[in-house]
């Protein structure tokens, strides 16, 4: 595919205009900060010249594990959840300082190099996931890993936030203390083999995002040990 077509691919012709970036911002200013998150308010400027106001919410990056024992099953557990009122299964996770710059995203309208940059970027932030998991791991599910099988990563809502979350599997486990905050009100971890989680996300008994999507990546890049 010639670079016009794989331009072409990436949307319409906008007059001459950098196509994939026909949203232009003109101004900031935060609404509200609460911890990791800060509501932001832009003013952008459309294709079109007309000026309109972008919301979405800006954060770090974020890492799920999945937790796999010795005999193959994945740990989940219940979470009081407030927005929703109710208590989710869900895995362990939370915040990362392991953000991908800019040119870590592999775009194939890129130079040959740019790209092979973007990939050693991502390598890199593997390494740098690693300590947060085991953190997280430790605090909320009372487990430390031997290791850590990083799976992937992925866009959870983009159209509201540029939140990255990065996925990992935990083995060799082991028990010790959770360290619950104030706002962490989570049940004890129950295990399922692979087939049971899978039927509970066709039920609609594993409704969380993070703990689908993060589950059915694993499975197909094969980074869960069959063993059940």
């Amino acid at each position: 595919m010639s670079e016009t077509h794989q331009a072409e691919a990436w949307g319409p012709d906008l007059n001459g205009q950098d196509h994939r970036h026909p949203i232009q911002r003109v101004g900031r200013r935060g609404l509200l900060t609460a911890g990791t998150f800060r509501i932001v308010l832009d003013e952008v400027r459309l294709p079109t010249g007309e000026k309109v106001d972008y919301a979405f919410v800006k954060r770090g990056d974020t890492v799920v594990i999945i937790p796999q024992n010795d005999v193959g099953k994945i740990g989940v557990f219940r979470q009081y959840i407030y927005p929703t009122r109710s208590w989710i299964w869900k895995f362990p996770g939370g915040g990362c300082d392991c953000r991908l710059p800019d040119t870590a995203v592999i775009d194939p309208l890129r130079p040959a190099e740019e790209q092979q940059e973007a990939f050693h970027q991502n390598r890199l932030v593997e390494g740098l996931s690693k300590p947060h998991a085991a953190s997280e791991l430790q605090q909320e599910a009372g487990l430390v890993a031997d290791r850590f099988i990083y799976v992937q990563n992925y866009l959870p809502d983009p159209s509201l936030s540029a939140e990255r979350c990065h996925i990992l599997v935990a083995q060799g486990l082991s028990p010790t203390e959770t360290a619950l905050d104030q706002m962490e009100f989570i049940t004890q971890l129950r295990w399922f083999t692979q087939d049971e989680v899978l039927e509970r996300i066709r039920r609609g008994i594993f409704k969380h995002g993070k703990l689908i999507t993060p589950f059915l990546f694993a499975l197909h890049c094969g980074a869960l040990s069959k063993v059940e």
